[in-house]
């Protein structure tokens, strides 16, 4: 599932069905949290007291085999890593396409100094073995990231 914890410490578990969460980002305007599960993307509202309601699907990944991190562009759009892509959402949920990437890739972040950069990492090698290995590469894009915070 998805976890919160408030302010004074308080836990809190959300995601009905949610065994595969991760890839967990908020829309800019921190309105919207999007998480990963599995080959779908899930969305929630945000309540002004960090509480969740109203999960959704959102859209269903279709550039590899499950969701993982995940990044937003100044649009609201979605970034998630598929494990071979980065798929692309519009914020209304319709799918955009995928950007071709490295079987491994598994987390993705604009950066940069413009934020122009889409930065993927990509893991080689059998987990948990010594030749198990990450790298990021690096996808100049059109679209900038969310400047508003750091992811």
């Amino acid at each position: 599932g998805v976890f919160h914890a408030n302010p004074q410490g308080v836990m809190s578990q959300y995601g009905e069905g949610m065994a595969a969460a991760n890839g967990i980002i908020l829309s800019p305007d921190e309105k919207t949290l999007y998480a990963t599960n599995g080959g779908v993307v899930m969305a929630f509202d945000v309540r002004p007291d960090g509480s969740l309601v109203n999960q959704r699907e959102f859209g269903k990944l279709r550039g590899g085999q499950g969701g993982d991190g995940s990044a937003v562009d100044a649009e609201g759009r979605v970034y998630v890593a598929t494990g071979a892509s980065v798929d692309v959402f519009a914020p209304t949920g319709q799918f955009l396409g995928s950007i071709p990437g490295l079987q491994g890739l598994h987390g993705t972040a604009f950066g940069g100094r413009d934020k122009k950069t889409l930065f993927a990492i990509v893991f080689s090698g059998g987990w948990g073995t010594p030749s198990a290995r990450n790298r990021v590469v690096a996808i100049p894009t059109i679209a900038q990231g969310y400047t508003g915070r750091a992811k």
